[in-house]
């Protein structure tokens, strides 16, 4: 099996109506939840969700913490969505950013969001960066990558998983992180945010004429060349007006196989009880997982798996893995604290056994969620308010510098094209006679996540309510 996942932020700093530039443009309108260009002040909070007033406690990714926060609020933002999904990751990074060049109470907003100041943001994306660069670095040189995995006969015929006739040689997991920012000329990037910019935050810095014909096809191609293709829209030409200066986009993609695969042959269509108690027939696929997939049996009835990723970095089993959870009470029920991800993780279980695992096949897009009632929820307001917000740590332009928008847009696909995966020859040495089966049938609305397992930062959260859909 084969995922890909592709996450994209984007935010566009203006200067108010008194600008020396004269861009008084009157408000417009915006489609696909992408915020409206305006020169005219954010509009209040429009979001009926709230978000858990709890403080990051010790020990508590802070990527973790917001993304958490983030859910009941990204449930309501992407409008569109039957089938949520966000990157915390992405969004972190992108407010982070911009969170250098804030100051006094924009700054401290952004800090009571982020759990953390500006310095301290800049300490974890730094890290962030770095590690994730070693490890894409090492995809690239091969490592981890010359295991025998299970695979086809070559004529499409799925192959016993374990038996000697798996030869295929599986294609290393991608993961691609990347920022940038593109700069009008109208403004002079102030040069200790352009050093924590390109240093800490890697970004890459652009110079683009923001009203001219070429910005919305040059920040597309980077958009598209970044997340191979899953978004090829970030931006329109209705998102610049004349007082347009700086365009700030975070992209992440990652695409792996599995440890072990999923075969076509045992795909078949399964009840799904949607919310509304309809039942549907949908593809579900099918494995029994011996050994390296871990698993969730709670006294509530929730249950949950964890499966692998292939390995990088010279592992087998890889540092990443979706996390597949079945709340007994329904999505609804889960209690968005910033620790619920950390605690499942934590109550995983492994040992002798077998996972029966039923996993139905699905894809979402959340198109472009408008992040500005989100972060405004978050108790972000000066940042969005031309009178209010303090940007004066980004740079000098014509004019007081405020984000008139940020959007996010995450796509998730699942499908069994291309499914190269699993050294599962190294597995049956623990296998042993008459293990413990225990059973994970995903047919209600679930939740997941892809985590990193060593860091237990989550890169996407997403909620399955219609696999149809």
């Amino acid at each position: 099996m084969k995922r890909q996942l592709a996450s994209l932020l984007t935010a566009a700093l203006m200067v108010g109506a008194v600008a020396a530039c004269g861009g008084g443009s009157g408000a417009g309108t915006d489609q696909a939840g992408s915020a409206t260009v305006t020169t005219e002040p954010a509009p209040a909070p429009s979001l009926t969700s709230t978000p858990l007033d709890v403080p990051l406690l010790d020990g508590v990714d802070p990527v973790a913490w917001l993304g958490e926060r983030l859910f009941p609020l990204m449930a309501e933002a992407e409008t569109d969505a039957v089938n949520p999904v966000y990157s915390p990751l992405s969004i972190y990074l992108a407010f982070a950013l911009l969170s250098d060049g804030a100051r006094g109470e924009t700054a401290a907003q952004l800090a009571q969001a982020l759990g953390g100041d500006a310095a301290s943001a800049k300490e974890l994306a730094n890290a962030i960066m770095t590690d994730y660069a070693k490890y894409a670095a090492g995809q690239e040189a091969g490592e981890g990558c010359q295991v025998t995995l299970e695979g086809s006969d070559g004529a499409g015929e799925a192959v016993d998983p374990w038996s000697a006739e798996c030869t295929v040689t599986q294609d290393p997991p991608v993961l691609n992180l990347a920022n940038s920012l593109w700069a009008d000329e109208a403004i002079t990037l102030d040069q200790a945010f352009l050093a924590d910019a390109t240093d800490a935050y890697r970004a890459e810095v652009n110079n683009l004429d923001l009203q001219g014909d070429q910005a919305v096809p040059e920040i597309n191609a980077w958009v598209t060349d970044k997340t191979n293709g899953l978004i090829d829209q970030a931006v329109t030409q209705d998102d610049f007006n004349a007082s347009t200066r700086l365009v700030l986009v975070n992209a992440l993609y990652f695409n792996s196989a599995w440890f072990q695969p999923f075969w076509a042959d045992q795909t078949t269509e399964s009840p799904f009880t949607l919310a509304s108690g309809e039942v549907i027939q949908v593809p579900t696929m099918h494995r029994d997982d011996r050994g390296p997939v871990r698993y969730i049996q709670q006294d509530d009835g929730t249950v949950g798996a964890l499966l692998p990723y292939t390995g990088g970095g010279g592992d087998i089993i890889g540092r990443f893995g979706l996390l597949l959870v079945l709340p007994a009470g329904g999505v609804d029920s889960v209690t968005w604290d910033g620790t619920q991800v950390k605690g499942w993780l934590g109550a995983m279980q492994e040992g002798d056994y077998i996972v029966n695992l039923d996993l139905p096949k699905w894809q979402a897009d959340s198109g472009q969620a408008d992040l500005i009632p989100v972060f405004q929820a978050l108790g972000v307001t000066d940042l969005f308010d031309k009178n209010t917000a303090n940007l004066t740590g980004v740079g000098q332009a014509d004019g007081r510098l405020w984000c008139s928008r940020a959007a996010h847009q995450a796509v998730i696909t699942v499908d069994e094209e291309g499914t190269e995966a699993a050294a599962v020859t190294l597995l049956i040495e623990e296998i042993v006679s008459m293990p413990q089966v225990f059973t994970v049938t995903l047919d209600r609305p679930f939740v997941y996540a892809i985590v990193d397992t060593e860091t237990e930062r989550p890169l996407f959260i997403g909620v399955v309510n219609d696999p149809r859909s």
